[in-house]
């Protein structure tokens, strides 16, 4: 064999080592094995393992062998990522019955926990039985929801009378009379929009005692807040039981308050419900027990309309002077049922 020839088959053979390699890195489908099985100046074969012939060595060029694929990388902006649900990768999901009483579906609730003081604007849940013995502060303006899992309950309980030590049982946070909501009365709640939801079966419940009277009738701590106050309320669903103590507190408290469904329990040391804009029931129950603080107390005190759809609504007044529903505007009912005492 000629020296240029030589020199020729040596680099077919690295070309073959090389793709071998390569291939077996990319784990693409390889040429079956070729191996040396002659060596002679005049005769040099190969013998390809896979059908056991002999090749010439003269048959094969550089150009017949079979050069790896490049890998191009596809840079990771241009690669499709999948969606987050609800736009966070937090939360769980969770079933409501909303306004119109279709069944919807919240994909990112975050689990309300005892040890959590102030809320964001966002979606939570009540899946299990919570107690608060502070106040629940929904910081800032945008919507609240909160869906009363069928069997959750959360509890907001404090400033209660303690029979046994002739005590209050006050918050630990002394500055935070409010049960749910905008900390004080005459602080901004403009756009502090509270959304509450049941489900199916409506045994979800969100229960707030905000201060209870003591056996003899003496006045409660000036600390004690609204059970309830936010600028907008929605009820559609749930068992809501709210009750507060205090020298002049409300058991809701709101400017707009829109009931769809739901039983609903409010009274306060002065109104049960207390409205400076329009109350509007859609359906549901609700019970309004005014307090006896002085001879205005109301069960519903409304600055603005009322109108009742459907549902039940049930004022009372505890006072001579009282009134069991009080409006600054017009009064409709299109149906359902008033009990007024």
């Amino acid at each position: 064999m000629k020296r240029a020839d030589k020199e020729h088959l040596k680099r077919v053979l690295i070309g073959l080592l090389i793709s071998s390699m390569l291939f077996g890195v990319l784990q693409v489908p390889q040429m079956p094995p070729i191996t040396v099985v002659a060596w002679a100046d005049d005769d040099i074969d190969l013998l390809n393992a896979g059908s056991g012939e002999n090749i010439p060595i003269g048959d094969i060029t550089e150009e017949d062998i079979l050069q790896p694929e490049t890998v191009v990388e596809t840079p990771e902006e241009d690669v499709l990522q999948p969606e987050t649900a609800g736009g966070t990768d937090s939360g769980i999901e969770v079933s409501y019955i909303d306004a119109d009483g279709v069944t919807k579906t919240c994909t990112s609730a975050i689990a309300l926990s005892e040890n959590m003081t102030e809320l964001a604007p966002g979606w939570y849940v009540v899946s299990e039985d919570i107690v608060f013995h502070h106040s629940v502060i929904l910081n800032g303006s945008g919507d609240y929801h909160i869906i009363l899992a069928n069997g959750g309950k959360m509890s907001i309980v404090g400033n209660n009378y303690d029979e046994v030590f002739h005590t209050w049982d006050s918050y630990s946070n002394e500055n935070s009379p409010v049960g749910l909501g905008c900390l004080y009365e005459n602080d901004s709640k403009i756009g502090i929009n509270l959304n509450i939801y049941g489900q199916q079966d409506g045994t979800g419940e969100l229960y707030i005692n905000n201060g209870t009277a003591s056996p003899d009738g003496r006045p409660q701590d000036e600390k004690v807040g609204d059970a309830i106050n936010v600028d907008e309320l929605m009820i559609n669903g749930g068992k809501v039981k709210l009750y507060t103590g205090g020298s002049r507190n409300y058991g809701i408290n709101s400017k707009n308050l829109t009931i769809n469904n739901g039983t609903i329990d409010a009274s306060g040391t002065i109104h049960g419900v207390n409205s400076t804009g329009n109350i509007i029931i859609n359906g549901g129950s609700l019970t309004a027990q005014g307090g006896t603080i002085n001879d205005d107390c109301c069960g519903i005190n409304c600055g603005g309309n009322i109108t009742i759809k459907t549902g039940t609504v049930n004022a009372s007044a505890t006072t001579k002077g009282g009134h069991a529903i009080k409006c600054g505007g017009d009064i409709t009912i299109n149906g359902g049922e008033v009990r007024a005492a």
